[in-house]
């Protein structure tokens, strides 16, 4: 019996130390890919910032080159995917009972229950996007939209002039510059949470490298 504890004690450990370089390996990743999320929220909230100029202006648009740009780029977005290969199989693997070093089980719960907040706050983004969409159809000329799509369809070319938009309703454009602040606001706070998570992400490798006494990137 005892023999038998002391060889399932080994296999725990080996299984322990398995996961938790999977695990770093992980988070790693994350680190990289939330830093660039960094530098594309950052040139999202630019551009949205222009089309509220524009938006702004008590004069009839002129320059719709701009509003075609700008107004087609925002609602271009990148889906919050992080590496949870990791997670996944320790929670497979009987949940967090093989890390035995508590102060990181509690670190790594932390780090992963602020996915779902992320997730939800995305989720009332898209339906945002859907209703600013349905407004920003009936402003524009959808041939001119059509023209600024490339062949991949991942780019997006700038009209050659200022083509003229479809409707100049004041009210459409009062109800799509509402649908853009909120946009903004929302976008401004998932940047917030992926921020703080980045920060958490990087303490929690910190602490991983300490306690496993492991190499340092």
């Amino acid at each position: 019996f005892i023999a038998e504890n002391i060889r399932e004690g080994i296999s725990d450990k080996e299984k322990e130390k398995v996961l938790i370089e999977s695990l770093v390996e992980d988070l790693r990743l994350d680190q990289k890919y939330l830093q660039g999320q960094s530098n594309y929220f950052s040139d999202k909230l630019q551009q949205l910032d222009s089309l509220t100029t524009l938006l702004n202006s008590k004069d009839k648009i002129t320059n719709t080159n701009d509003f075609y740009y700008y107004g087609r780029l925002a609602t271009r977005y990148t889906v919050f995917v992080l590496n949870t290969g990791a997670i996944d199989e320790i929670k497979n693997s009987g949940g967090l009972r093989l890390i035995r070093k508590k102060g990181v089980s509690k670190k790594i719960i932390e780090y992963y229950n602020q996915i779902p907040i992320i997730k939800d706050y995305e989720t009332r983004l898209m339906g945002i996007d859907d209703s600013y969409r349905k407004i920003f159809i009936d402003i524009i000329d959808p041939a001119v939209l059509q023209s600024m799509s490339l062949k991949n369809g991942i780019g997006l070319n700038r009209p050659t002039d200022n083509p003229p938009l479809r409707n100049y309703s004041k009210d459409d454009m009062s109800k799509l510059y509402g649908y853009l602040a909120y946009m903004h606001i929302l976008r401004k706070v998932i940047s917030g949470q992926e921020v703080d998570l980045e920060a958490k992400g990087k303490k929690l490798l910190t602490l991983i490298q300490n306690e496993y006494h492991l190499e340092k990137e």
